[in-house]
């Protein structure tokens, strides 16, 4: 009986480490996405959410990049993103022009060797207090090493006075399903995705029975996950028996 159980505990531990194996490999083959939120250097109350992607190790360098985000628009103002009227207003509405809208943002850009990504697409979606914005940059002449991550979009903004961010200001477009800004920017299925990285790595991908090929590893304001409190024991008083007199 004890060499019955030896042998089973030794097949279990194998299998942990095969498991353990396969999924180091899995996370190896998966792009990373961080979106962060950062102060402007350059003008006070302007911010920044900045999506960076980082592929695996020895992939292609990437020649687009594709995003759908949402923001609540009674808290968040698009601003200019560069020049003398950086920090100015943007208004982004369904009638808003793509040479306007991409005002409030920049595509990616390489200093050394002057690489850098042109829109193809910005279109503006607006339901009520949420507007959903739909970017796809892509270069057909150069292309971006994100091995190392790379930054392929950033969204300027301010806080409307008085109000404040919270863990469902911004939101990334994963849900397709009627009315959605997902299922506006992609009437086939096939096709929507959250953020896009080239034609290999896609987050929320709404395709059927397909496995999202990168990973969200940050995000703003996200909802910390609820803490859970150590169950403790009532105390019991000790019992009193009556004296007898």
């Amino acid at each position: 009986m004890k060499k019955t159980f030896k042998s089973l505990l030794h097949i279990l531990l194998a299998l942990l480490i095969v498991l353990g194996t396969c999924g180091v490999v899995f996370a190896d083959n998966t792009a990373k996405i961080e979106v962060t939120e950062v102060d402007d250097a350059d003008v006070a109350g302007v911010k920044k959410l900045v999506f960076k992607a980082t592929t695996p190790a020895g992939t292609d360098a990437v020649k687009s990049f594709g995003l759908i985000f949402s923001y609540d628009n009674t808290v968040i103002q698009p601003v200019r993103s560069s020049g003398n009227k950086k920090g100015e207003n943007v208004a982004l509405d369904t009638a808003t022009e793509s040479n306007v809208a991409k005002r409030a943002f920049t595509s990616y850009y390489n200093e050394d060797d002057e690489a850098s990504f042109a829109y193809a697409l910005i279109k503006i979606y607006v339901d009520g207090t949420r507007t959903g914005v739909q970017l796809d940059t892509y270069s057909s002449e150069t292309s971006a090493d994100a091995t190392a991550g790379a930054v392929f979009n950033e969204f300027y903004f301010k806080v409307i006075d008085g109000k404040e961010i919270s863990s469902d200001t911004f939101k990334l477009e994963t849900e397709y399903a009627d009315g959605t800004f997902l299922k506006q920017a992609y009437p086939n299925q096939d096709d929507a995705a959250a953020i896009a990285i080239g034609s290999s790595y896609k987050y929320g991908w709404a395709k059927d029975g397909v496995e999202d090929t990168a990973t969200l590893v940050s995000f703003p304001h996200s909802a910390p996950a609820p803490s859970i409190e150590p169950s403790v024991e009532p105390s019991v008083e000790p019992s009193v028996e009556p004296s007898v007199e």
